[in-house]
């Protein structure tokens, strides 16, 4: 099943000024996004790319990906921190004890 996307193809090989530069459109294989600068103006130069392939809503294979990925997000999210302190904080409680130590 064919379905439209918001990719323009060019329609005709052109030549046109964009950005005060002169750009080569090829039929067939230069695109667009609908919504780009380039196309304002120069619409009839452009026309619908069809896509052959397109994926239905959510293919079964996005789907689960997607599922999984949100599981391991809340796995993460719900992980307690380690008990024992990272090296950092050692060395700054090391670092704190010293200076009690020396104020003595």
């Amino acid at each position: 099943m064919s379905k439209k996307s918001d990719i323009l193809v060019a329609r005709v090989s052109a030549v046109l000024k964009y950005d005060g530069r002169r750009v080569v459109l090829h039929r067939g294989k230069t695109t667009a996004h609908a919504e780009h600068p380039i196309v304002r103006g120069h619409e009839n130069l452009f026309t619908n790319l069809v896509v052959d392939y397109a994926l239905d809503e959510e293919s079964e294979t996005n789907k689960r990906l997607r599922e999984q990925a949100e599981s391991d997000s809340k796995a993460d999210e719900n992980k307690e921190e380690p008990k024992s302190a990272s090296p950092k904080k050692s060395v700054a409680k090391k670092a704190a004890s010293a200076k009690k130590e020396s104020d003595k």
